[in-house]
């Protein structure tokens, strides 16, 4: 076969812009760090690092979701735990009605004072953390707990101290949400597998509840006694109790009421129990989400990053081929007239 000087020249002009665009790619990599800037340049690994990317995305949504949802229930948690100390007040003040020897003059100073707690208490079950009320259940448009025209408690609208029309009963937890329609649960998706069933429910083990029932924490309904089971509407009674301008001061009935606040305490602090393991749960998803995040940004590292120093000794390779190249171009291109002109 003849090689003719045209088959050299350009076989020399193609080796010359393979190392020429050698030598720029890793100057660009030396420059950037990294090991490519389109999908082209190598397909594997960009491939392998969308993926990672779409992975770290998704991580980085759901440790959100868990510190958000974390400091929700931290807020929940502080709301209950400032109405469990005005109950504790409340508490003593009625304990010392019970013996208090100034008699009615003083008893009506407990009254309205326990009045006041009940008013604040009210004020800490409507907190509300970004925009979103703490004890609303599912309800965030408006505060949950309101007083109607008649005085009485209501939570998202419906009155509070009601029981089951059928069984005369307090409702159970399971019957709340039917009894309280806003009192639903509220589902997060923190990458445990969220799966949802033929009727379009949540599977309850792949997903987290992050609303609170403020129905439940406080107490709803009456008891066989007649008495109210939730906190706000038993301090209220409590100041009847206490009041002069009620009638005449019953010990036996204050020493029942006094057991009932003891029982709402207990309700109250058994909820305080359930939001702490709910932020102990989010603490470890936030660690989870952290080292997998970690994993992910090393392995991102590993597809989309360079090595600098074997860069920089590629590069300075290249450069020596380069300039070997052009050396060997003076040799293979014939002269002409023009170079033998001054």
């Amino acid at each position: 076969m003849r090689v003719s000087q045209r088959m050299m020249r350009n076989r020399y002009l193609t080796n010359y812009n393979t190392n020429l665009s050698n030598l720029d790619r890793l100057m660009r990599q030396n420059q950037t760090f990294r090991r490519f800037e389109r999908t082209s340049e190598d397909v594997v690994n960009s491939t392998h690092a969308l993926t990672i990317r779409d992975d770290l995305a998704r991580s980085e949504a759901y440790k959100s979701n868990a510190e958000e949802a974390k400091a929700f229930f931290e807020s929940a948690e502080t709301s209950l735990m400032t109405i469990n100390d005005i109950s504790k007040d409340v508490y003593n003040k009625l304990l010392y009605g019970m013996n208090d020897p100034s008699g009615d003059s003083g008893r009506e100073v407990l009254a309205r004072e326990i009045r006041t707690f009940a008013d604040e208490v009210l004020k800490v079950a409507n907190t509300d953390y970004a925009g979103r009320y703490v004890l609303g259940g599912s309800n965030n448009s408006e505060p949950p707990f309101a007083l109607d025209k008649n005085g009485k408690l209501t939570f998202n609208g419906d009155p509070v101290d009601k029981n089951d029309p059928a069984t005369g009963k307090p409702y159970n937890d399971l019957e709340l949400v039917d009894a309280f329609p806003k009192n639903k649960e509220i589902y997060m998706d923190l990458g445990l597998g969220l799966k949802i069933d033929n009727n379009g429910e949540i599977d309850k083990s792949s997903a987290v509840v992050i609303s609170n029932s403020g129905i439940r924490a406080l107490g709803h309904g009456v008891d066989k006694d007649g008495d109210p089971r939730n906190i706000y509407s038993l301090f209220n009674k409590i100041a009847d109790t206490l009041d002069p301008a009620k009638g005449p001061f019953d010990h036996n009935e204050a020493g029942r009421l006094l057991e009932k606040l003891k029982d709402a305490q207990s309700n109250l602090m058994l909820d305080v129990t359930k939001l702490g393991d709910k932020c102990n749960f989010m603490d470890f998803n936030v660690k989870r989400f952290n080292d997998n995040i970690l994993g992910l940004q090393n392995g991102q590292n590993l597809a989309e990053s360079v090595n600098p120093a074997e860069v920089i000794i590629d590069m300075k390779s290249y450069e020596y081929i380069y300039k070997s190249t052009l050396s060997m171009g003076t040799k293979l291109l014939q002269q002409s007239i023009f170079d033998f002109m001054h």
